[in-house]
């Protein structure tokens, strides 16, 4: 879901760092929702789009 996202953005011709800005938000509420719950890392399952 969140590739799609990255790929839809970059689509509407979004600049790449403005989509990292994005990925690095969702990023950190995953892992605040997913803290309270346990069980999962999202600094191993999320990649920047441009590194």
């Amino acid at each position: 879901m969140v590739r799609r996202f990255a790929k839809y953005m970059v689509g509407k011709g979004r600049k790449g760092t403005y989509v990292n800005g994005l990925l690095k938000t969702v990023k950190s509420y995953i892992q605040y929702c997913y803290e309270e719950i346990g069980g999962f890392n999202t600094r191993h399952n999320f990649k920047n789009l441009y590194q």
